[in-house]
């Protein structure tokens, strides 16, 4: 079968079948995304801005899918600062256990606070607020969402935000 170079080291088996463009195409275009780089600050500024927009127009599953995107941006910046390892070539934390939405990020965020004397006044509180939310609810239909559901959300995204602000004047974030 042969092969094609697409770049990055890497080769892939062209199928012999009539949609090898449209298979060729995709991977093309995987490849390309892959390049791009996480900018977990601008990243979790952009989602708390258009989640707090939604949230203002009463759209309540999108407002609550970026709440919960802006705390893990906000939270993974942190962690980084922290000493998490973070992969650039494949933009992902070094460990599996670190790639993790918000629902689980919080607890791994205090896994990098916690003995880390300059982080003591960065804790966050022991109840998880995204602990029923799930990056899978964007399908999710819109009827399964209301402003109560949201509510804790938004504030958990909002202790991000503080949390953030903290870092920055102890000097933890630049």
């Amino acid at each position: 079968m042969p092969s094609v170079d697409v770049g990055h080291g890497k080769s892939y088996a062209m199928p012999k079948d009539g949609n090898s463009a449209t298979k060729m195409a995709s991977i093309l275009v995987r490849e390309e995304m892959v390049c791009m780089q996480a900018d977990f600050l601008d990243a979790h500024e952009r989602h708390w801005s258009d989640a707090e927009h939604l949230f203002q127009a009463q759209r309540w599953a999108n407002a609550d899918h970026l709440y919960g995107m802006a705390a893990e941006c906000g939270l993974k910046l942190l962690m980084i600062a922290l000493g998490m390892a973070y992969d650039e070539m494949h933009n992902r934390p070094t460990k599996h256990e670190d790639r993790v939405h918000a629902n689980k990020v919080w607890l791994r965020y205090e896994s990098y606070r916690s003995g880390n004397v300059s982080a003591i006044g960065l804790a966050l509180s022991a109840q998880n607020p995204f602990a029923d939310w799930d990056v899978s609810d964007r399908y999710a239909a819109q009827r399964n969402f209301n402003r109560s559901y949201v509510l804790p959300h938004q504030r958990g995204a909002q202790a991000v935000c503080d949390l953030l602000k903290e870092a920055r004047r102890e000097g933890i974030l630049g």
